[in-house]
């Protein structure tokens, strides 16, 4: 296996990694509707329905959403199952026992605002979409 970049947030001053990829991916959409329905909550954003409860769209067919503050439930899901799966890549690259976070040390020892929160882990859960895209490493002969 080649070694992976964890990033790290800091709860209750200790230094924790984190890191998202499939496993956590797979955990969100069981725990969630969709992974897009994870997005909304960590962005915040509420599709908007009519008076008959239908979604609203637009004329391209993307729903219509509203701007709110994320949904914190939502947040500390991502925040706790991203730091486990940081916690399994490191036992695994340094062979060390580490202490795996609980659920109960992100929501009383962490005093970082749940927005900022909500940023760590989207730009962990975007990370994870990112394709690097590979140099092109063949050179090109000049015609003479």
């Amino acid at each position: 296996m080649k070694d992976i970049k964890l990033n790290e947030i800091e709860i209750n001053g200790t230094k924790y990694p984190i890191y998202c990829d499939l496993n956590v991916l797979d955990l969100i959409q069981e725990n969630f509707e969709s992974v897009n329905e994870f997005e909304r909550g960590i962005l915040g954003l509420v599709p908007l329905r009519d008076k008959d409860g239908e979604l609203m769209r637009d004329e391209t067919g993307a729903l219509l959403q509203e701007q709110h503050e994320p949904k914190i439930k939502t947040v500390a899901f991502g925040l706790f199952v991203m730091i486990r799966e940081g916690q399994r890549i490191q036992k695994r690259e340094t062979g060390e026992d580490v202490e795996l976070i609980q659920k109960e040390d992100i929501m009383e020892g962490c005093r970082t605002s749940f927005i900022e929160l909500a940023e760590i882990v989207r730009t962990e859960f975007n990370r994870c979409f990112t394709i690097k895209k590979k140099e092109n490493k063949t050179s090109k002969s000049q015609k003479n």
